[in-house]
């Protein structure tokens, strides 16, 4: 009976020592967030405390701990004083990754907890994002990519759309991961936010083309067609989109089938303006296989369409330039003369 006591009295001795402990660490969140003064030298030790509570097992995963190390990290962030700004170099992250880490907890929030990181989480998630800007300048793509996910991850808890009011939305940030997963130059990274934005809809056919030249060297030509057509039913005759369409069938040496979609194309009608890139697309296959005239008759067509044609005016003059640089080397040879030379021209 006397060791069965004893074994109690063992147990509670532990117990209210975790319970000790548990305080002592709950006092250094109340400690973090007590020196969020007006004095921004407090934030020193307000870092020192929420650091010390988010590294220790009893508390890093306490929302209370996540809502006030975002606080004390979106101060540090935002402060001009030099020794609180070399406190850290990822301020902007951990802030807004603390307060997502909130949201996600699955242990028990309080009310009044939850309603001020609702009221306090923009201006991380702003900040998280503008800090992406000079990562990407110091080239550390691998981080700005982390910020913009962490800013996506924050939209659904944005209620009153705030972000996406000031043009934070799901697609501008995927976007902006593709762009710097482009720099980085990461294949597999730039095809995994492209096909994100297509699943959103995002309305720039040039994703579609960027992704076609990926699949394309994965040896996934129709998949590749595919994502060029798409773009194209988006925004038809687009010519980033058709430049990609002729380079793939000349590269497989298929020109043949490019020739029979665009004559289906222009057959489709004629007379739309829209077709005006088909016709200048023809006139340069009908280059490539020799028949000048019909080439020239297909630009012809493409500036009367179009006016601003670039690519049918500077190729229709540089048809004709050559022709005339051949019949100049004929002058004074076999009596013709520069008349002649000229009403060939």
């Amino acid at each position: 009976m006397k060791t069965r006591m004893m074994l109690k009295a063992f147990a509670l001795v532990v117990a209210g020592t975790a319970a000790t402990a548990t305080f002592a660490q709950r006092d250094k969140i109340s400690t973090a967030e007590m020196k969020l003064t007006n004095n921004d030298l407090d934030l020193i030790a307000a870092k020192e405390a929420i650091d010390a509570a988010a590294t220790n097992p009893l508390t890093q995963t306490s929302p209370y701990m996540y809502l006030v190390r975002g606080k004390v990290y979106q101060r540090i962030y935002g402060s001009k004083n030099e020794q609180v700004m070399q406190l850290s170099n990822d301020a902007a992250y951990i802030s807004a990754s603390s307060y997502l880490n909130f949201f996600l907890s699955k242990d028990k929030k309080r009310v009044f907890e939850t309603e001020e990181a609702k009221n306090t989480f923009l201006q991380s998630a702003v900040d998280c994002y503008n800090d992406h800007i000079r990562l990407l300048n110091e080239k550390q793509y691998g981080n700005a990519i982390r910020n913009l996910e962490t800013v996506v991850a924050l939209l659904p808890f944005d209620e009153q759309k705030v972000l996406e009011t000031n043009n934070l939305t799901n697609a501008k940030l995927t976007y902006a991961m593709f762009a710097a997963a482009y720099d980085m130059k990461d294949k597999g990274m730039q095809e995994k936010f492209l096909r994100k934005l297509i699943e959103l809809n995002y309305p720039d056919p040039m994703i579609y083309g960027n992704l076609a030249d990926i699949l394309f060297e994965q040896n996934k030509g129709e998949e590749g067609m595919q994502m060029i057509n798409r773009g194209l039913e988006i925004k038809p005759g687009d010519a980033f989109l058709v430049r990609k369409k002729i380079n793939y069938y000349i590269s497989r040496n298929e020109t043949d089938k490019l020739m029979a979609e665009i004559n289906a194309a222009i057959e489709a009608d004629p007379e739309n303006p829209e077709n005006a890139q088909y016709y200048s697309i023809r006139g340069n296959l009908y280059e490539q296989m020799k028949q000048e005239d019909k080439a020239i008759e297909s630009y012809k067509k493409a500036i009367e369409l179009n006016n601003e044609s670039y690519d049918a005016h500077w190729n229709i003059g540089a048809l004709l330039i050559g022709r005339a640089n051949e019949l100049m080397k004929t002058v004074g040879v076999n009596g013709v003369t520069m008349e002649q030379v000229k009403g060939k021209t």
